[in-house]
């Protein structure tokens, strides 16, 4: 038997999910182990590169991927970069 209760409170998670879901969710992948112990940045101390490698020797560590929560995230490729930004600091 299902109580009433519990239907209502499944439709207001989903509401509340779909509300509230407009934000970026980054999934991160180790690729290689880093050359030193990693210290924690400055958003503004991280770099970011979009159409071509840094020109300084680097190691890639991590595949950051950043995805929409929701299709109403309207918040634009710059507020992905922001919390890639954040997540790499």
């Amino acid at each position: 038997m299902v109580r009433p209760v519990r239907v209502g409170g499944f439709l207001l998670a989903i509401g509340l999910a779909t509300v509230t879901g407009c934000g970026y969710s980054v999934y991160q992948t180790g690729l290689n182990r880093p050359p030193h112990a990693l210290v924690s940045r400055t958003l503004e101390e991280v770099d970011v590169f979009t159409l071509a490698p840094s020109t300084r020797p680097y190691v890639e560590v991590a595949l950051l991927e950043a995805h929409a929560d929701s299709v109403f995230s309207d918040s634009g490729p710059a507020a992905m970069i922001r919390e890639l930004r954040r997540c790499s600091a």
